[in-house]
């Protein structure tokens, strides 16, 4: 077997180094997301509250988000490898920690695999666009290339750890062994076949936050900024908001229809990627306005599905969430690079999944209104809240879009006609 670092091979025997940056990936979103579907066993089982199970969900942002803001710094220290090879180390911890249990442990495993998760999307991310751009292949292409390794990882983490937590032997346990051997394996091709000299060749980014001219552009604020925290809010209320809703009607079937929602989600979203690429360029890009109105109606079918409390209406809520969810995590990457100044790439997409894993405040924000108003019509404002929303970033995009236009038409041909 022969490991190469062109990024493109045509030989079943010889694997490209991006394949060996996807499977840490992989590995360290699968870690992220197994704790998931497991969330209505703990409340079952352990009598925790519908608040305690919301905040463990948000729990490991407390490790994500200073690792997607911090890990071009490591990235410019350690090199990428051995910043994967961290964050595989902490995404194991962090799955010995959540075998314990408690909610100490429970905390502390999300907060450890958030960490990991985060490394994973600040530099790896980075590093298979920069594998793809040697090899060829279109930045978008790059982009789409991470974003099926991470979607991959996050559906396949929660549906194997619910599956094993429903039918499997001691269920408080064995998902996590699973992420163990799995994150071994990827750690072990990382550190036998990279390097840490020719695994980065990009320019290092910007040491301070304060230094990122990209905030300033209009598209971070109008497009990136406002889009960003839905990408995971509608994955979370899709397998954490609905399925809570019916804890009663399903009974000993919650944690099972839990893990099918939430497989259901992210395998949409998998495949949605290829509607975003497929629809998203920079002559149109289309893929941000097209996901936020999917995201309007997928919000309108789970309020209706939570008032009705039926679990058929929530399978179709399902695709639909998921749905958007894909669409606006590719639109919101493209913009991204669209709108990010050399150096500064790594960064803003460390950035921009900060801004997309605020969604999984949702459940706990919704949690609390719900006190107050129902969780029927806390959805229902939430759906308004997503149209205006989707009004504002479609009106954005066509005015971005047109003043793009002027300023290319203004600067002329690059190259004079013959």
């Amino acid at each position: 077997m022969q490991f190469h670092d062109d990024g493109m091979t045509k030989s079943p025997r010889r694997i490209a180094v991006w394949h060996v940056a996807a499977l840490a990936m992989f590995a360290l979103a699968w870690g992220g997301n197994q704790f998931t579907p497991l969330l209505t066993m703990y409340r079952q089982s352990d009598g925790y509250s519908l608040t305690t199970v919301d905040l463990l969900l948000a729990a490991y942002i407390g490790g994500l988000a200073p690792a997607l803001l911090g890990g071009h710094r490591l990235r410019s220290r350690l090199g990428v490898k051995h910043t994967l090879v961290l964050a595989l180390i902490s995404s194991m911890f962090g799955s010995l920690a959540l075998a314990g249990e408690s909610v100490f442990f429970l905390g502390l495993g999300r907060i450890l695999t958030g960490f990991g998760l985060g490394l994973a999307m600040a530099v790896g991310t980075s590093w298979v666009v920069e594998l793809a751009s040697r090899s060829g292949v279109s930045r978008a292409s790059g982009a789409k290339r991470a974003a099926l390794s991470l979607t991959a990882g996050l559906g396949l983490g929660a549906g194997v750890a619910g599956a094993l937590a429903s039918w499997g032997p001691n269920p408080t346990v064995l998902p996590y062994l699973v992420h163990l051997c799995l994150a071994g394996i990827a750690l072990f091709f990382l550190a036998l076949f990279t390097t840490n000299d020719d695994v980065w060749r990009g320019t290092p980014g910007p040491s301070r936050p304060r230094d990122l001219h990209t905030l300033r552009s209009p598209r971070f604020r109008r497009l990136i900024l406002p889009a960003g925290p839905w990408v995971f809010g509608v994955a979370a209320i899709s397998y954490v908001v609905i399925p809570t809703s019916m804890t009663k009607e399903l009974g000993g079937w919650i944690l099972p229809y839990t893990t099918g929602l939430a497989l259901i989600t992210l395998t949409v979203g998998f495949f949605s990627q290829e509607i975003a690429k497929r629809l998203d360029t920079k002559d149109r890009p289309r893929a941000l306005p097209l996901g936020m109105a999917v995201t309007t109606i997928g919000l309108a079918l789970a309020s209706i599905t939570v008032e009705l409390r039926s679990p058929l209406l929530g399978v179709v809520a399902a695709v639909v969430l998921g749905t958007s969810y894909g669409i606006v995590l590719l639109g919101g990457l493209l913009e991204t690079q669209r709108s990010s100044l050399e150096g500064d790439l790594s960064t803003m997409t460390g950035l921009y999944y900060a801004l997309a894993y605020l969604g999984f405040l949702f459940p706990a924000s919704l949690t609390s209104l719900a006190r107050w108003t129902g969780t029927p019509l806390a959805l229902s404002a939430l759906t308004a809240f997503a149209l205006v929303t989707c009004g504002a970033i479609s009106l954005s995009s066509r005015r971005l879009h047109r003043d793009q236009v002027v300023e290319d038409s203004h600067r002329g041909p690059l190259v004079p006609k013959s």
